[in-house]
């Protein structure tokens, strides 16, 4: 198991994943780091908590924030309908949910103040294909943790090799069969 990375029974297509985003270099951009598990980010780097993230791990939590306070991306590479995730103490945090049409389908704003609960945001929504995550007008600017989602199946590079030298090896045989037909005719 990845570090900053906890992953519930699922199906062998996707399995429920949360990322605590622990594990990195402290303003380390985010970008692909969790790409194999069909996410993406733009414009957020990894940060450590010092007392102000969420139950469980409110003095040592890591979490996700854009360097300069404003918003952030998370993508998913495969549509989703029920995200979950927490807000970091005195963040302010709007997530707007979109589909690949670019159409709005979810929506939370979060301003929990200091001490921090373990309280939960979700967006429910049809076909989500990224969140934008947005400053919402308090104490500073956006910040998450504990992102939960459907992972994507994304096949491994090997994977990808027998795969092809599968569909090669059908393809060779297919000809050579159509070479016999013809030859017995």
């Amino acid at each position: 198991m990845t570090a900053g990375l906890v992953i519930a029974a699922g199906t062998a297509s996707a399995a429920t994943t949360t990322i605590d985003f622990s594990g990195h270099t402290a303003g380390q951009l985010i970008g692909d780091t969790y790409a194999s598990y069909g996410l993406t980010f733009t414009d957020a780097a990894f940060f450590q908590c010092d007392g102000g993230c969420p139950p469980p791990n409110p003095d040592n939590g890591w979490f996700a924030a854009n360097p300069d306070g404003s918003s952030f991306t998370a993508s998913f590479a495969v549509p989703q309908t029920d995200i979950t995730f927490q807000t970091v103490s005195f963040s302010s945090t709007l997530a707007q949910a979109y589909n690949s049409s670019n159409v709005l389908v979810a929506s939370v704003a979060d301003d929990e103040g200091f001490p921090i609960s373990a309280q939960l945001d979700e967006l429910s929504g049809s076909g989500i294909a990224y969140v934008v995550f947005s400053y919402n007008g308090a104490t500073n600017g956006p910040a998450i943790t504990n992102l939960t989602f459907d992972a994507a199946a994304v096949p491994e590079p090997a994977t990808w090799a027998v795969m092809l030298l599968g569909f090669g090896g059908l393809g060779a045989a297919m000809r050579s069969q159509r070479k016999q037909a013809i030859s017995a005719v």
